[in-house]
């Protein structure tokens, strides 16, 4: 009976353990835990006080136009100091010629192709090119082609043009000048310069095309007058000038060009320039024609000139093959 009582006071003693009445922290976790609570609700409070952060928008690239294309080629090639450029030039053309009560039909295609290479400092070039003309057909027709090669380097402080028109079997030798060099100065394009400049009016086709396997933009505008007797002469080397001789009157003709500009670098590709508008006079003056011979007709059915740039910086030095300067001592 004692074990009992005894028993039954320890269970007591437990059940009051285990009642509602908590064991007070100790003080130092009361204070921790007070700090804590403190931190986050001010950490709550100025996230909720602080200004919403917006993303800036991402800014429009600057549209493509044909003014800003060829600002941007206008700079790029001031600091050019070599490069090549290919000219091609043709036309076909149907002449019709009626005198003494008889008429006579054929037809002519000329086709002309120049490579040049040329360096700026020093000043020096090289061309080599051909010309091909067909008039006619079969026995009662006539053809001609004709080789030519130059080059023009400095010697003895100035400028010795080395030249030969019929494929390299007779060279000549003579001085020269800057102002008579046979080759453009694509650091002073005026058409670049003034469509760059707004002065002179041009569109941008809205898709870009394949020029000589470079994809390009394509500026078109249209010469008129001087400016395109001076582009011609320019890109030409003054060859379509002494086809076209000097009595023109340039304030009455015009042409479309098309000028062509690399997407990825930038620079001038090239150009293309449909001068079927001149063909006759062309013609009358490279054949001679007057009243004397009857009356004549053409038909032009394509005249047109297309310049293609390349090898930007990649000509380090133009040099006259010393079997051409023994040529010439020897003749």
């Amino acid at each position: 009976m004692i074990a009992a009582l005894a028993l039954s006071a320890m269970m007591a003693l437990t059940a009051a353990g285990c009642g509602k009445k908590e064991i007070p922290a100790p003080a130092s976790a009361q204070s921790e835990g007070g700090e804590v609570k403190a931190a986050v609700e001010e950490t709550a409070e100025a996230v909720s006080e602080a200004p919403e952060v917006t993303e800036e928008p991402t800014p429009e690239p600057e549209p493509v136009t044909a003014s800003s294309l060829a600002a941007e080629a206008a700079a790029k090639i001031k600091d050019v100091n070599s490069y090549a450029y290919g000219v091609a030039m043709g036309f076909d053309t149907g002449i019709t010629v009626k005198a003494e009560g008889m008429t006579m039909s054929m037809d002519m295609v000329m086709q002309m192709d120049m490579d040049y290479e040329t360096t700026l400092d020093p000043l020096a070039a090289h061309m080599v090119g051909e010309m091909t003309m067909q008039m006619g057909e079969g026995e009662d027709g006539y053809s001609e082609s004709e080789k030519s090669e130059f080059y023009i380097v400095p010697e003895d402080g100035s400028l010795t043009r080395y030249s030969t028109t019929d494929g390299g079997l007779n060279w000549t030798k003579e001085a020269t000048n800057a102002e008579d060099l046979d080759t453009s100065d694509l650091r002073e394009n005026e058409v670049l310069n003034k469509i760059a400049d707004g002065s002179m009016e041009a569109a941008l086709d809205e898709e870009t095309t394949d020029f000589n396997g470079q994809e390009v933009y394509v500026i078109r505008t249209t010469l008129k007058g001087d400016q395109l007797g001076d582009t011609l002469e320019e890109s030409t080397g003054g060859s379509a000038d002494d086809m076209l001789g000097e009595d023109i009157d340039w304030s009455q003709v015009e042409a479309p060009l098309m000028l062509y500009i690399n997407k990825e670098t930038g620079m001038p590709a090239g150009m293309e320039m449909d001068l079927t508008s001149l063909g006759e006079t062309m013609l009358t003056s490279m054949l001679g024609i007057d009243d004397s011979i009857g009356d004549v007709t053409m038909d032009m059915r394509k005249f047109n000139i297309v310049v293609s740039y390349s090898d930007f910086d990649n000509i380090s030095e133009i040099v006259v093959p010393e079997e051409i300067k023994n040529m010439v001592d020897a003749g």
